[in-house]
């Protein structure tokens, strides 16, 4: 950097309270060479510091600021050190953010979920974990209209990095798969949500030429569009996100075996299901309580800044490679036998895809909190969260007898944003 005789005396002068700011912030951030030479660019009028921030609404993050420094000047040395330096207190910083908004992400995300609807707090929950499942887990939503099952769709359609939003019954043309328009094949709904979240409203109206393209992707991964010399295969690696209607349109009766036959979908499509929930209409104390609750709280849609800060985080989160330490095998086979015992009361059979589901939805509660390994409390959430799933009313005496899990008091490290802690028994 050529210095004027006016540089080498802005040298000698302090900086003004808001440089000064700024440059400490850096600190934490940059290498001593890098915050040396940012001090004589900043002394000099070179660069002028301006804050960056994530514009959450604190219920949802308490906001972190951070430096950013820019000029005006036309120096290409200059822009190619701040653009350096930029990227890395941004990276860090950022670090810093989504360490923090770990240990409490699964509920602030499920509490951003369709805020206008009151309750179906394990619904949320269930789609807001497809944000962080690295293998598919796929959730159906099968109940009455009118009950909030589309704006669940919609919310996780708009915090989702990737994902597409259509009707199962595939007005777009291209349907669930592709569709060939002259030379070009058009994506469908599943290819356009590649390593992302496919959301179906009414499944229950899919086409049955879109039937095998959905159990492909489900399972395997692609979809493919035959017709006269083309054969495409085109990726298709998902996480559904559906909505239905039961035959009839409004499910009647109460019990598993009343309302396993209302479900519009055979036993093999039910079966790649990890997820399913059946949303019932309010009783009129319930709609009562839930009108009392939107007047009192009168709830806005997401915001961009929201949206934008889930979506970085979930990004963020997807990189964690999360492992299971074969301790809690026992727990998950516990699980399951208790499972099996019931089986008569659910909609759907246990089996190994069951168990497969299992594993996928724990290891996405640890990834949402930014955990590199499963641990108590992360088997408890997913547990609680498939057996609500699975039962239509869980009696009783069974959430007396529930299987009993060592808990463990944790902290989070600040700088592996692991858990750590002593463990404790479970009263």
């Amino acid at each position: 950097m050529k210095k004027t005789i006016w540089d080498l005396i802005k040298l000698l002068l302090p900086m003004n309270a808001e440089k000064r700011h700024a440059f400490e912030a850096a600190a934490a951030y940059l290498s001593e060479s890098d915050l040396k030479l940012l001090r004589q660019y900043l002394k000099t009028d070179r660069t002028f510091p301006v804050l960056q921030k994530f514009h959450t609404t604190p219920g949802l993050f308490e906001d972190k600021e951070w430096p950013f420094f820019k000029s005006h000047l036309q120096d290409d040395g200059l822009s190619k050190f701040l653009a350096a330096m930029n990227a890395q207190i941004t990276e860090k910083a950022k670090r810093e953010a989504f360490l923090a908004f770990g240990p409490n992400a699964l509920e602030r995300i499920s509490g951003v979920i369709a805020p206008n609807i009151i309750g179906m707090d394990e619904l949320k929950m269930a789609v807001a974990l497809q944000l962080f499942a690295k293998e598919p887990v796929h959730v159906l939503l099968i109940g009455d209209p009118g009950t909030g099952k589309t704006d669940l769709l919609r919310s996780v359609h708009a915090i989702a990095p990737i994902a597409s939003f259509g009707l199962g019954s595939g007005t777009s043309g291209a349907g669930l798969s592709a569709m060939a328009k002259g030379d070009n094949i058009i994506k469908g709904l599943l290819p356009l949500a590649d390593n992302g979240i496919a959301c179906i409203d009414e499944l229950n109206l899919m086409r049955a030429k879109d039937m095998a393209s959905l159990y492909n992707a489900m399972e395997k991964g692609f979809v493919t569009y035959d017709k006269g010399s083309k054969h495409e295969q085109l990726p298709a690696r998902v996480r559904v996100a559906a909505t239905a209607n039961p035959s009839g349109d409004t499910f009647v009766g109460k019990s598993a075996e009343i309302l396993r036959k209302q479900i519009p979908f055979d036993d093999a499509l039910l079966s790649r299901f990890h997820l399913i929930f059946i949303v019932r209409k309010p009783t009129p104390e319930e709609f009562e309580r839930i009108a009392s609750n939107i007047i009192r709280n009168d709830k806005h849609n997401l915001s961009k800044e929201d949206a934008s800060f889930i979506k970085e985080y979930s990004q963020y989160a997807s990189g964690l490679d999360v492992q299971f330490d074969p301790h809690h095998e026992m727990d998950i086979v516990a699980f399951i036998r208790q499972l099996k015992s019931d089986e008569r009361n659910f909609i759907v059979e246990i089996g190994p895809r069951t168990v497969v589901g299992i594993m996928r939805i724990v290891k996405a509660v640890a990834r949402a909190e930014l955990a590199q390994s499963v641990d108590k409390d992360h088997l408890e959430r997913a547990f609680r969260l498939v057996r609500k799933s699975l039962y239509v009313r869980v009696p009783e005496e069974k959430r007396k007898s529930e299987p009993k899990i060592e808990k463990t008091e944790q902290r989070i490290e600040p700088k592996t944003g692991q858990k750590t802690g002593q463990k404790e028994e479970k009263a």
